[in-house]
């Protein structure tokens, strides 16, 4: 009993002196930074034709990339021995350093790339697939740690394009943007408009073909709704041709018609400076007529004035005459 409770002691000390060893060891972290999805991928946003949400997406046969930042969080470095993206149907692809650890020291950042070939096969295409990225290493002891898909905003699912879904998607984006930069209710010519609206009908036919993956139908649908929207843009474009030429033709008309207004306006105004001109000629030999008439005005009466003076000075004469005749007569005579 003695030995075994020694024993005891001696064994209760070894795992106290562990556990102290093991709390002074700073445990290794790996840090995963923000992945990304490398190019060409086909499509990357949010679609709201199929998936009605986020999504990264390659095209069926090609190569997808996601880029993975790892930081060493502790001292003095960890190694990093597997690397991996795990979808939700348990395609798993890995980089195994098993054999070969990538050794990350404090704060350094090391970038994993993992490629693989989009397969809708092993990930199809009827929905958007959840996934997972997982990072192992050990330092001393062996842990891992993992991100989900959604970890990061915004964040984006995985969906692999079949080659008819792409073009049906092509097609599709060219007509959404033909009709928000350019809504039926824009157009004025009526038969651009009646084009239009016969895009809008296939567009939508489309869009439910998309919503049943059936990408022919699609393409179908879209390229006819391609094709009458750009239609409506030449008939839109001759009808504005021919108002444009038709209103050139009036404003001519109008240019014209003031021109010859302006002509004929022109000349009533030289026709009345010329009658001005002539009415002017008028009062002046009108004035020099008065001014000659009031030369003569004034020279008779000075005539008269002068006939008046040499008159009363005649007067004069006679009235002295006929007193000198009064005083003869009246004169006593002296006898003789």
């Amino acid at each position: 009993m003695r030995k075994i409770g020694k024993l005891s002691v001696i064994l209760s000390s070894l795992l106290l002196a562990t556990l102290i060893s093991i709390s002074n060891i700073e445990p290794a972290e790996a840090y995963i930074n923000r992945f990304s999805w490398d190019p060409p991928y086909e499509f990357r946003g949010y679609d709201s034709i199929i998936y009605d949400e986020n999504i990264i997406a390659y095209i069926d046969g090609t190569t997808a990339s996601i880029r993975i930042p790892v930081e060493g969080e502790y001292s003095p470095y960890m190694n990093v021995t597997a690397v991996s993206i795990v979808f939700d149907t348990g395609l798993n692809e890995t980089l195994d350093y098993t054999a070969n650890p990538v050794k990350i020291e404090y704060e350094e950042v090391h970038s994993f790339v993992i490629s693989f070939t989009a397969d809708v096969s092993e990930l199809s295409n009827e929905w958007a697939h959840d996934y997972w990225i997982y990072v192992k290493f050990n330092y001393p002891f062996t842990d891992y740690w993992s991100v989900s898909w959604s970890y990061w905003y915004p964040a984006y699912r995985f969906v692999v394009f079949t080659a008819d879904q792409d073009e049906a998607m092509q097609l599709y984006w060219k007509y959404y943007s033909y009709r928000q930069s350019y809504p039926p209710t824009d157009f004025i010519d009526i038969e651009a408009r009646l084009l239009a609206i016969e895009a809008d009908v296939e567009g939508t036919s489309g869009g439910l073909d998309m919503g049943t993956l059936d990408f022919t139908a699609a393409k179908e649908h879209f390229q006819t709704a391609v094709d009458l929207y750009e239609q409506a843009f030449t008939a839109e474009e001759v009808w504005g041709t021919q108002v444009q030429e038709a209103e050139l033709e009036v404003f001519q008309k109008e240019a014209d018609a003031a021109l010859a207004n302006a002509e004929a306006a022109q000349t009533e105004a030289d026709a009345a400076l010329v009658e001005a001109e002539a009415t002017q000629t008028e009062a002046d030999a009108s004035t020099a007529e008065a001014e000659a008439s009031m030369k003569q005005a004034e020279a008779a009466m000075k005539a008269a004035e002068a006939g008046y003076v040499w008159m009363f000075f005649g007067f004069g004469w006679i009235l002295i005459g006929i007193g000198v005749i009064v005083y003869g007569w009246r004169k006593p005579k002296t006898p003789q």
